[in-house]
């Protein structure tokens, strides 16, 4: 029984001999508490309950629209050939500047899934960045007028190419120019004939 109580008595010793020195290292190591730098007038960041917010008071200014790379390389050149340099551009030369930035970045936005205005660039099939170089004939494309296609045919090229081009009756392969499209619609399917008489 002494033996079962020296253990016990030693083992209570030991424990509470770790404990108390635990406590006295945590509190030499321990920092003591800085005072808050805050100012009390200030109201603070985060608020309990919501607040409406007033835009009369903010004073946000919106910042002039980003030209793409392709305005302004048009820019620079048009502004090397020029044979009086000025600092600006004039508002006609500007508007119609942004008139075909604006164009440009419409018809490549719509082309290209991937086109990026910032860099005027997208990513082709094959992985690497192309710059995008908008079609001047699809300004200056005409509606047909006496070979406008039939609607099976242009239903047919529309469903089986999807770069199919309706104005000039054209699709996008990928590799090469446009082509023609030639719809099986187009042009009569030859006779079938089997050898069984069918």
């Amino acid at each position: 029984m002494k033996a079962v109580a020296s253990l016990a008595f030693s083992i209570a010793s030991a424990t509470s001999l770790c404990v108390g020195g635990a406590s006295v290292a945590s509190h030499m190591v321990a920092q003591p508490n800085r005072a808050a730098l805050r100012v009390e007038e200030e109201p603070d960041l985060w608020t309990a309950e919501p607040r409406p917010v007033d835009l009369s008071k903010q004073r946000y200014q919106r910042l002039p629209p980003l030209l793409s790379s392709y305005a302004e390389d048009q820019l620079r050149n048009q502004l090397r050939t020029a044979k009086t340099v000025t600092s600006r551009p004039s508002t006609d030369e500007a508007r119609t500047l942004v008139d075909s930035t604006t164009r440009h970045t419409e018809w490549c936005t719509a082309r290209y899934r991937s086109y990026n205005a910032k860099t005027d660039t997208y990513l082709s099939f094959s992985g690497e960045e192309r710059p995008c170089i908008s079609s001047p004939s699809d300004e200056a494309v005409s509606p047909f007028a006496a070979s406008r296609p039939s609607d099976d045919h242009v239903a047919w090229c529309s469903t089986r190419y999807a770069s199919y081009r309706l104005e000039d009756d054209t699709y996008q392969p990928y590799s090469g120019s446009r082509t023609k499209c030639i719809s099986r619609i187009a042009r009569p399917a030859p006779e079938q004939v089997t050898a069984s008489g069918y």
